[in-house]
C-alpha cells in the first residue's frame, strides 16, 4: 500500500504500521521559523470509520484523551475529521512496546529483570490512576476505563519512560460491531468484562495483572502448559477469562519473588471485590515492595534493560534523521532558551506581510520545587524532565509556546505566550484552558512525587508585532510594552494554586469560565512603564460545562440591537403558524386532489403553514435576528435549519436534499433500505388515503442517500418532481404531528434553481400545518421570482444611536464609546457587521483600546501617541479596512482571493489542481 505524502496539514515521513482498526505514520507538523513537531498519526480504516455508532463514539473518547496530561500517558494531541478520514495526532515515543521486549526475551531464552517488570507495571499504573480520577468541569468524575490494557498498549521510550497509549480509542475498539474483532483481546479482560457486565477502573487494574503475570513469566496465565506463546482457542480462552482459571505464575518460574507473586494474583482477582481498589495502590504495593527489599530501580534500569534485550539500532519507530533530529523541538513554535520576550529580531531581506494582532501572555510562578530537590535527590533532574515534557505537551494542544531559560531545567518563573500560531481569535480562550491544565496536570503529577508542586499563574492581553508567514504564524515578533512588566507582576503577586486573569481578557472569556473575587492590583512603577497604576484581577476558577454554558449563553445579552419590530414581525408569523383554524374544503382540481392525497389528513386542523422572507444586505444582521429569535422559541418547537452553499448552487436539489437529511438524520452514508426503513416508519404516522406510500417512500430514500431505484430513470420527469413535492409534504405533515415545526433555510441566494422551485410551490399551498418556514437572503434578481408574494421583513441600516448600543454591547463597555464611534459610523453606513469588523481592527491594531478607570470602571480610547498615529490609525475607507485584511493573507491564500475576484464563482478542486 502506497504511503501518502500528507494527511490533513501533516508532513507523512514513513508508515509504521497497520492492524484490524487503523494505520500508523510517523509525520511531522510545521511550525514557525522552520521548526516543526515529530508526532504519530493514527488513521482508523474507513471501513470503521462509516459505522456511525462508531464514530460517534471515536469521535467523544478522541476528544476526552486530549484532556489527559500526565508523563505517563501517551500524550493525544489533536483530533481530526477530513476527507482524509478519522485521525488521532499523538504524541511520538521513540522505543518500543512491552510486548516486543518479552519477546525479545523468549527469542534470547533469558528473563526480564523482575523488578524492572515490576517496575513498568507500576508507572504504567500511575497513568492509569490519573486517568480513573479524571472529573469534568463540574467536578463529577467522567468515570474513564481504557478497556485495552496489554503489552502492546504499553510504551517503553529509549530513556526509560513507561507510557500508556491508545486512550481515546480502546473503548471504540471493542465496541465494534463487525465479528472478531475483539480476537486477541480476550486474554487481558477481566471476568466481568468477557461476561460482558459493566466495567469499571478495577477491569483495567486486572489488565495491569495480565501485564505483569506475562513480564514475570513470559507467558499467557492461559497458555496451553506445553508451549507458552500457544494460547487456547478462542472459546476455551473465553471461558477460562471469564471463570478467572490460571496457574500461578511461580508454577512456570519459580525464581519469580515471592512479593510480586501476591501483587499478581491480588490484581487478578476473580472478584473485583478483591483486587486493588485503585491503581495508586497497586503500584503504591510495588513501590513498598522495592522498598522491602532494597532495589533500586528506575528509568535508567529500564533503558539498560532495552538496550541489552533490543539494543539502540532498531527503535522502532525508528528516530528521524540526524539533520531533522537536530531541529525537532517539543513546543509547537520552540524559540532559543534566553531570549527576551521583548527583544525584536534583525530585519530580513525578504520581508514578509507585517501583521499586529493580540496575544495572550501567560507568567506562571512555581512553589515547591526546592522541597522536591531536597526529597528527590539525584531523581530530581528526571523528575523535572517529566515536568517539562508535560508542560510542552500542555502548551501544544494549545497553540502556545513556553519561554525557556537558557539553562537546562525547570525555573521558578516560567512565561508563555499564546496567539502566535495560526488562530490567534483562540488566544484568550486558550491562555485561559491552558492554565486549567497546567494546575490540573501538576496536581496529577505531584500524587506520585514525594512533595507537591503548585503553580501561581497570571494571565494578560497584549499586542505582539511581527511578519506573518506562509502558515498564519506570527514570526520575529516583538511584544509591545507594558504587557512582560504586567504578565510577570500578575504572576508574582496571583496566589499559589490560582490563577488571576487581568480585565482585559477576563472580558473575552467571561462567558466560558466560572470566576471568583481577586482585588485589585496596585502597581508601584506603573507611569514609568508606561501602564495604568491599578489593574483589575479576576480569580479564574473552572471551565463552564456544557449545560452552564448553555445556560450562560441563554441569560447573556445578545448583540441584536434595533431589531425589536422586525423579531415582532417573526413573532407574530410563529404565533399564527401555531393557531389552530378551522380546515377548508379542498378544491377538487388542486393538485393534491390530483394525487388522491388529501392533504388536511396530512397534519390535521392545528395551524397554517406561514412562510417570511428576511431580506436585507451583507451583513446588515439577518442571520443574528433569525438566531435571536429561534433563541426564544418555546422549548417544544422543534427547528430544522439549513444553509445554502455557493458550492452546491448548481447541484439540483441540493438545498432541500440537505433539509431533508436534517429532518431524519438520514444521509449518504446510508443504503436505500436503511433510507427507506425510516422514511416507511415517518409517513406511516399520516392517515394516507392512498396506496402510493411506498413511491413517496422511495422518492424520498433517492433525495436523502443519492442512491437512484432500480427503473427510476423510465419515470417521467414532471411525475419526479410532482412526487417530490407530494412526499415533501407528507414528511413535513409527519413532522409537524407532534410538535410545531419551524425551518430556517439561510443563504436563500445560493440555493439551487430546482430546489428554489419548489420551495416556491411548496409554500404557496395552503396547508392546515403548524409550521413557519423563514427564508433568508440578500435582494439578488436571482432569488426575488421565486419569494414574490410572500411576506418579506426587510432590514435597513441601524441609526446612530443604535450603533453605539451594538458596540457598548459587544464590548461589554459603556464609557467613551460614542466618542470614539463618531469618526467611524460615516464609514460604515449603518451596517452592523462592518461596524463590529472596523472596531474589532482597530482594537487589534492598538489604535482604540479598553482602559480601567480609578474607580474600577472601564473606558474606551484612542491610544494616539503623536499626531502621526492619528493620521494612520483609521482606515479612509472600509474598502481600505478590507484590502488591508486581504494584503494581509499569506500569498497561497492571496492568490485564491484574487481568483475568486475575477471568475466571480466557487473555485473548484480542478481549478486548483489546473
Amino acid at each position: 500500500m502506497a504511503t501518502p505524502e500528507r494527511l490533513a496539514n501533516f508532513e507523512i515521513l514513513k508508515r509504521l504500521g497497520a492492524g484490524g482498526m487503523a494505520e500508523v505514520f510517523l509525520g511531522k507538523k510545521e511550525g514557525a521559523e522552520g521548526t516543526f513537531k515529530l508526532l504519530v498519526l493514527k488513521r482508523i480504516h474507513p471501513a470503521h470509520a462509516q459505522s456511525r455508532r462508531f464514530r460517534a463514539m471515536f469521535v467523544e473518547e478522541a476528544h476526552l484523551a486530549t484532556r489527559l496530561n500526565h508523563p505517563n500517558i501517551v500524550q493525544v494531541y489533536e483530533f481530526i475529521e477530513d476527507a482524509d478520514g478519522l485521525m488521532l495526532a499523538m504524541e511520538y515515543v521513540e522505543g518500543y512496546d512491552a510486548g516486543k521486549l518479552m519477546s525479545a526475551a523468549r527469542q534470547k531464552s533469558t528473563r526480564i529483570p523482575p523488578w524492572v517488570a515490576a517496575y513498568i507495571v507500576s508507572e504504567a499504573a500511575k497513568g492509569l490512576h490519573y486517568a480513573h480520577e479524571r472529573r469534568d468541569e463540574g467536578g463529577a468524575p467522567l468515570a474513564i476505563v481504557h478497556r485495552d490494557v496489554s503489552p502492546q498498549n504499553i510504551l517503553l521510550s529509549v530513556e526509560g519512560a513507561v507510557k500508556i497509549a491508545d486512550f481515546g480509542i480502546a473503548s471504540a475498539n471493542l465496541f465494534r460491531e463487525e465479528p472478531g474483532t475483539l480476537k486477541g483481546k480476550f486474554g487481558y479482560m477481566s471476568p466481568e468484562q468477557a461476561r460482558g457486565e459493566r466495567v469499571d477502573r478495577r477491569s483495567d487494574i486486572y489488565g495491569l495483572g495480565v501485564v505483569l503475570y506475562e513480564l514475570l513469566a513470559l507467558r499467557s496465565p492461559y497458555a496451553q502448559r506445553g508451549d507458552p506463546a500457544q494460547k487456547p482457542v478462542e472459546d476455551d480462552l473465553l471461558d477460562a477469562v471469564r471463570e478467572g482459571r490460571f496457574e500461578p505464575p511461580t508454577v512456570h518460574a519459580p525464581e519469580i519473588p515471592p512479593e510480586l507473586e501476591t501483587i499478581v494474583m491480588r490484581a487478578m482477582s476473580k472478584s473485583r471485590d478483591d483486587r486493588f481498589q485503585t491503581a495508586r495502590d497497586m503500584s503504591g504495593a510495588i513501590g513498598r515492595a522495592l522498598l522491602a527489599k532494597q532495589e533500586l530501580v528506575d528509568a535508567s534500569s529500564i533503558e539498560a534493560a532495552l538496550t541489552l534485550l533490543l539494543g539502540r539500532g532498531s527503535v522502532f519507530p525508528s528516530a528521524p534523521p540526524p539533520s531533522e533530529a537536530a531541529q525537532q523541538t517539543q513546543a509547537a513554535i520552540p524559540q532559543k532558551r534566553g531570549t527576551s520576550l521583548s527583544s525584536a529580531s534583525e530585519v530580513r531581506k525578504d520581508r514578509r506581510p507585517r501583521e499586529v494582532r493580540h496575544v495572550a501572555v501567560l507568567s506562571m510562578r512555581l512553589e515547591g520545587l526546592g522541597e522536591l530537590d531536597a526529597a528527590l535527590g539525584a531523581g530530581y533532574k528526571r523528575a523535572c524532565e517529566d515536568l517539562v515534557k508535560t508542560l510542552d505537551h500542555i502548551a501544544y494542544k494549545r497553540g502556545a509556546r513556553w519561554v525557556w531559560p537558557e539553562e537546562q531545567g525547570l525555573p521558578q518563573f516560567l512565561t508563555c505566550i499564546v496567539g502566535l500560531m495560526g488562530n490567534p481569535s483562540r488566544a484568550a480562550f486558550d491562555a485561559a484552558s491552558l492554565a486549567v491544565d497546567v494546575h490540573e496536570a501538576l496536581a496529577g503529577a505531584s500524587v506520585d512525587l514525594p512533595r507537591r508542586v503548585t503553580a501561581a499563574i497570571g494571565i494578560v492581553r497584549g499586542i505582539a508585532t511581527g511578519e506573518r508567514d506562509e502558515h498564519g504564524h506570527l514570526v520575529e515578533h516583538s511584544l509591545q510594552d507594558p504587557v512582560s512588566y504586567l504578565a510577570e507582576h500578575l504572576g508574582k503577586r496571583a496566589p499559589v494554586g490560582k490563577t488571576w486573569v487581568a480585565g482585559g481578557l477576563y472580558r473575552l472569556v467571561r462567558r466560558d469560565f466560572r470566576w471568583g473575587d481577586a482585588p485589585s492590583l496596585e502597581l508601584e512603577d506603573a507611569e514609568s512603564r508606561g501602564a495604568p497604576r491599578s489593574m483589575r484581577v479576576y480569580a479564574l476558577i473552572r471551565p463552564l460545562t456544557r449545560e452552564e454554558r448553555a445556560v450562560e449563553m441563554a441569560l447573556a445579552p445578545n448583540d441584536l440591537v434595533g431589531r425589536d419590530a422586525e423579531k415582532a414581525d417573526l413573532h407574530a408569523a410563529y404565533h399564527r403558524a401555531v393557531t389552530p383554524s378551522k380546515p377548508q374544503p379542498e378544491p377538487s382540481d388542486s393538485p393534491a386532489s390530483r394525487s388522491s392525497v388529501p392533504p388536511r389528513s396530512i397534519g390535521g386542523t392545528r395551524g397554517s403553514l406561514v412562510a417570511r422572507v428576511v431580506m436585507g444586505e451583507m451583513g446588515i444582521g439577518k442571520t443574528a435576528l433569525v438566531a435571536t429569535f429561534l433563541s426564544e422559541l418555546p422549548r417544544d418547537t422543534r427547528v430544522l435549519s439549513t444553509e445554502c452553499s455557493p458550492v452546491k448552487s448548481e447541484i439540483p436539489l441540493a438545498t432541500l436534499c440537505d433539509l431533508v437529511r436534517e429532518a431524519t438524520g438520514v444521509g449518504m452514508d446510508h443504503s436505500f433500505e436503511e433510507a427507506a426503513a425510516v422514511f416507511r416508519g415517518l409517513l406511516g404516522q399520516v392517515s394516507l388515503k392512498t396506496a402510493s406510500t411506498e413511491r413517496l417512500v422511495g422518492r424520498l430514500a433517492e433525495v436523502a442517500t443519492g442512491k437512484q431505484l432500480a427503473g427510476a430513470e423510465e419515470e417521467g420527469v414532471g411525475y419526479r418532481r410532482e412526487l417530490l413535492l407530494l412526499g415533501l409534504r407528507v414528511l413535513l405533515g409527519a413532522l409537524a404531528l407532534e410538535q410545531p415545526l419551524v425551518i430556517f433555510i439561510d443563504g436563500l441566494g445560493w440555493a439551487d434553481r430546482v430546489s428554489l422551485e419548489l420551495v416556491k410551490d411548496l409554500l404557496s399551498r395552503e396547508e392546515q400545518l403548524p409550521i413557519l418556514v423563514v427564508l433568508v437572503t440578500r435582494p439578488e434578481e436571482r432569488v426575488l421570482q421565486f419569494v414574490e408574494g410572500f411576506v418579506r421583513i426587510e432590514l435597513r441600516g441601524l441609526g446612530a444611536e443604535e450603533q453605539v448600543r451594538l458596540v457598548e454591547a459587544r464590548l461589554g463597555v459603556r464609557e467613551g464609546v460614542a466618542g470614539v464611534c463618531a469618526e467611524i459610523l460615516p464609514r460604515v453606513a449603518g451596517n452592523p457587521f462592518f461596524l463590529l469588523e472596523m472596531v474589532d481592527a482597530l482594537l487589534e491594531r492598538g489604535t482604540i483600546e479598553i482602559v480601567e478607570r480609578p474607580d474600577g470602571t472601564h473606558e474606551l480610547r484612542r491610544n494616539e501617541r503623536s499626531p502621526a498615529d492619528r493620521a494612520e490609525a483609521l482606515p479612509s475607507t472600509l474598502e481600505q479596512l478590507i484590502g488591508d485584511r486581504i494584503r494581509e493573507l499569506p500569498t497561497a491564500e492571496h492568490d485564491v482571493v484574487d481568483w475568486l475576484a475575477v471568475s466571480g464563482g466557487p473555485l473548484l478542486e480542478t481549478d486548483i489542481i489546473a
